[in-house]
């Protein structure tokens, strides 16, 4: 079975600053030079995600056998791989804002590659039990799950159909 490294701080933003192409189009750019807007907008998606006290609450708790209990955040089920779909899929909304306003393209930000990021690992979240937790996350070793509870309410795909 294939396993996929999951990224401390460090791992998300080189992943990112690699990802950000020096031709992207950035947001608040506000004329500083690209490599510095780009900085700034990995720094703040990197805070984001590392934030105890920040807008993500937790995805679901993992419930060991001797009664631990382990939450996993966004920030858990990051990988490279992750981390590229969600820049693929800002570029997309981008391009196709652009299309819709006549070319007027607008920039990539850290409010809509965060938001990308969590469209991609919250799906992950909904589908996981306690039979293929370890396909997923990063557990202790020798770690028996007993259960997994699901923090907050999966939004169906639709919605964001519907949304839009």
């Amino acid at each position: 079975m294939a396993s996929f490294p999951r990224l401390d701080s460090e791992g998300i933003a080189a992943v990112l600053s690699k990802k950000i192409k020096s031709e992207y189009r950035l947001a608040n750019q506000n004329g500083d030079p690209h490599a510095a807007a780009r900085s700034r907008l990995v720094d703040q998606v990197v805070s984001w995600l590392d934030s105890p006290n920040g807008a993500d609450s937790g995805l679901l708790d993992v419930v060991l056998r001797d009664g631990t209990k382990l939450t996993k955040y966004r920030k858990d089920f990051v990988t490279p791989a992750v981390i590229e779909q969600a820049m693929s899929t800002a570029i997309d909304e981008l391009a196709f804002a652009a299309a819709a306003k006549g070319g007027e393209v607008q920039g990539l930000s850290a409010e809509l590659l965060i938001d990308s990021i969590c469209r991609h690992v919250e799906p992950l979240a909904d589908v996981i039990t306690r039979y293929n937790v370890e396909d997923y996350l990063d557990l202790p070793e020798h770690a028996q799950v007993a259960d997994v509870r699901p923090l907050r309410t999966p939004r169906p795909a639709l919605v964001d159909l519907v949304e839009e």
